[in-house]
C-alpha cells in the first residue's frame, strides 16, 4: 500500500498555473451564485429588468460542481487538481454554513477515496475553515518559484 501524501506534491510551474486558474474559476463561479442568492434573499433589486433576470437565474442555479472543473485538466493532472478543488470546496461550503462530509465526497469521487479523509481532516482543522472567511483560494503558486 502506498503512503498518502497530504501536503501538496511538487508541481511543475505550468501545472501549478493551470491548477490556480481552474481553482480561481471555480471560486468565482461559486461566489457569483452565493452573492446572487444573498442579494435576492435581502430584497436587493437591480436597476434594470435585464439585471434582475440575470440575478434570478443565478439565484436558482445550483452551486458549481467540482466534477465540471476537474475534467478541465488532463487525467494525469487530476489528482493534484482534485486536492486543491476539494480543499477550496470545503472552505467555501464551511464559510457558507454547510457541513461537508467525507461520505458525500466518497460517493462522488470514489477514485480519490485515499485522499478524501485526510484532506477533509486537514481542511476542517485549518484556521481558514474555523475563522473569518478568506476572499480567495490559496494558490499552489504561493511558494513556487518559476524555473
Amino acid at each position: 500500500m502506498k503512503d498518502l501524501v497530504v501536503d501538496p506534491p511538487s508541481l511543475s510551474f505550468a501545472l501549478a498555473c493551470r491548477i490556480d486558474q481552474i481553482c480561481t474559476s471555480y471560486e468565482a463561479a461559486w461566489r457569483r451564485v452565493s452573492v446572487a442568492r444573498h442579494e435576492t434573499s435581502k430584497g436587493v433589486s437591480s436597476p434594470t429588468p435585464f439585471e434582475d433576470s440575470g440575478r434570478a437565474k443565478l439565484q436558482t442555479a445550483p452551486q458549481p460542481r467540482l466534477e465540471d472543473f476537474l475534467i478541465q485538466a488532463p487525467q494525469p493532472e487530476r489528482p493534484a487538481l482534485f486536492r486543491e478543488l476539494l480543499l477550496l470546496d470545503v472552505e467555501l461550503r464551511t464559510e457558507s454554513g454547510a457541513a461537508p462530509s467525507a461520505a458525500e465526497y466518497l460517493q462522488r469521487f470514489p477514485e480519490y477515496a485515499d485522499m478524501i479523509g485526510p484532506l477533509l481532516a486537514q481542511s476542517l482543522h485549518s484556521p481558514l475553515t474555523r475563522h473569518e472567511p478568506q476572499t480567495t483560494h490559496h494558490s499552489p503558486l504561493t511558494n513556487h518559484q518559476p524555473p
